[in-house]
């Protein structure tokens, strides 16, 4: 199928750039991308199981400016990354453990879970921050909370139960 591909395909693409190895990305790097990238619905799959770009538009674009804007932007990335490590002192990445930092504080959690019933249970603050950190975006998650928020103030009312009421 003209458009699809597979991440092996996406790795050995690389050969073709004239990428530096500092600027080229293993296979399991590639995969990662891919994988946050079809999250967020810009990548989709066939029944295959073959990737591909989810808007026409979008894929029309990258074949014909991929190389001449996009290659540019990534070799001048991956050259600051040197440069910063290099700032820094650190000849290998490190890697890490911890779990990144929730843009939420858990009070401000504790304070909308408190009134936010479901289903005649109340949620509790692990079950909702679980929940909001599905949404992979500082900003998309404070508009989740702000929803949540508003919710727990003021109740979910169906058009039904509306209805019903008056």
């Amino acid at each position: 199928m003209p458009g699809s591909f597979l991440v092996e395909d996406l790795f050995q693409s690389q050969d073709g750039l004239n990428l530096t190895s500092r600027e080229r990305l293993s296979i399991r790097e590639i995969g990662e991308v891919v994988q946050r990238l079809r999250a967020r619905k810009v990548f989709s799959t066939d029944e295959s199981g073959r990737f591909k770009v989810a808007v026409p538009v979008f894929s029309l674009w990258l074949k014909s400016h991929a190389e001449l804007v996009l290659l540019p932007v990534w070799k001048q990335y991956a050259s600051d990354k040197d440069l910063r490590q290099k700032d820094a002192g650190v000849k290998t990445p490190m890697i890490s453990v911890a779990e990144p930092q929730f843009p939420i504080p858990e009070d401000d959690l504790l304070a909308v879970t408190q009134n936010l019933v479901f289903c005649g249970k109340q949620k509790d603050v692990a079950e909702v921050r679980m929940w909001l950190s599905q949404f992979d975006d500082d900003s998309r998650i404070e508009i989740a909370v702000a929803l949540l928020k508003r919710l727990a103030e003021r109740g979910y009312v169906s058009d039904g139960a509306r209805e019903l009421a008056i």
